[in-house]
């Protein structure tokens, strides 16, 4: 499951995770699979539609203590600190894909311009639980 190009090995992941985020069939044959950068585990997936649907993230749960990502995920979107999860299964979990960027050094330093979302986000983190 490295990249969209892999062996037919992708279509059945491709075609369950389209299902849970509620895809039409016929954009399946179409879909691309390709891995995010950044992360934990390199298990995380950006599923596309070329446009005809919104792309949508795609973790692979693969043991027991992944389980518990998919209820991380739920209280964390319910907070307003991450993309909603739209569904998930006992192998995968879809949310929201969110364009976007990292924080730069400079834009967390003092009077840097993401500085008080960062602390606002934290507030909020920390209310989670």
């Amino acid at each position: 499951m490295a990249s969209s190009e892999a062996a037919g090995s992708t279509k059945p992941v491709i075609a369950a995770a389209a299902a849970l985020a509620g895809w039409p069939s016929e954009l399946v044959a179409d879909a691309k699979l390709h891995v995010m950068k950044g992360g934990a585990t390199g298990r995380t997936f950006k599923l596309c539609a070329g446009g005809k649907a919104p792309s949508v993230v795609v973790r692979s749960i693969r043991t027991p203590e992944d389980a518990g990502l998919v209820e991380a995920s739920q209280a964390l979107a319910a907070a307003g600190l991450t993309p909603k999860v739209l569904a998930s299964s006992p192998s995968l979990l879809v949310s929201e894909f969110v364009k976007g960027a990292p924080p730069t050094p400079s834009d967390l330093v003092a009077g840097g311009k993401r500085l008080a979302v960062v602390a606002q986000l934290v507030g909020k983190l920390h209310g989670v639980y």
